[in-house]
C-alpha cells in the first residue's frame, strides 16, 4: 500500500474499533438499565427477587466505580479543566455516561458538585504552576489554570485553600527563602 493509503486504512480501522466499542458499551448500558429497573435481561436466570436486587446493586456499584476511576484518570491525565468552557455534558460524553449519573457520582464520591470538582482541580493546578514558577502573576495563574474570571478564581482559591491567591503565593515565597 502507498503511505497515504495506509493512513486511510488506519483511520478506518480506528473508526471500526470505536464503533465496536460503542456497541459493546451500549449493550452493557442496556443490560445495566434493565437490572437497575428491576427487570432481569431475558438471558439471565436469576431466580428470586433478592438475588435480582443484589445483582442490581453490584452492577450499579461497579458501574459507578468504573466511571469514578475513568473520571479521575481523565482529569489527571488529560486535564480538561484547563479549558474555560468545560461542561458536564462534554465530560459525560467522554466517559460514556449521562450528565445526571455523572453528577450523582461526583456528589456521592467527592461531596461536591461538578463546578466545585472542576474548580478544585483548577486551584490545585494553579498551586502546582506557582510552585514550579514563582515569577507567574496571579492573573497568569488564573488564566493558565482554566478560570474564566479573576473573581471566580479568587472565590474558588479562598474556598479550597482558606487563603486568597495573593496570600497563598506570598506564603509560598516566604517558605521558599
Amino acid at each position: 500500500f502507498p503511505s497515504h493509503d495506509r493512513g486511510a486504512l488506519r483511520r478506518e480501522a480506528m473508526r471500526a474499533l470505536l464503533y465496536i466499542a460503542n456497541i459493546i458499551i451500549f449493550i452493557l448500558t442496556i443490560i445495566g438499565e434493565q437490572i437497575e429497573d428491576n427487570r432481569v435481561p431475558s438471558f439471565c436466570s436469576i431466580g428470586d427477587s433478592e438475588n435480582m436486587f443484589k445483582a442490581r446493586d453490584i452492577w450499579s456499584e461497579k458501574k459507578s466505580e468504573a466511571i469514578k476511576e475513568r473520571l479521575i484518570s481523565y482529569f489527571t491525565q488529560e486535564k480538561p479543566y484547563l479549558r474555560k468552557d468545560l461542561s458536564i455534558n462534554e465530560v459525560s460524553l467522554y466517559l460514556y455516561t449521562n450528565k445526571t449519573y455523572l453528577s450523582r457520582i461526583i456528589n456521592d464520591c467527592f461531596n461536591c458538585n461538578f463546578n466545585q470538582f472542576v474548580n478544585h482541580h483548577r486551584v490545585e493546578e494553579a498551586k502546582r504552576m506557582f510552585i514550579s514558577d514563582t515569577e507567574l502573576s496571579i492573573k497568569q495563574l488564573c488564566q493558565m489554570s482554566g478560570f474564566g474570571s479573576m473573581a471566580t478564581f479568587n472565590i474558588a482559591f479562598k474556598f479550597f485553600s482558606g487563603k486568597s491567591p495573593a496570600e497563598w503565593c506570598k506564603e509560598q515565597l516566604i517558605k521558599g527563602r
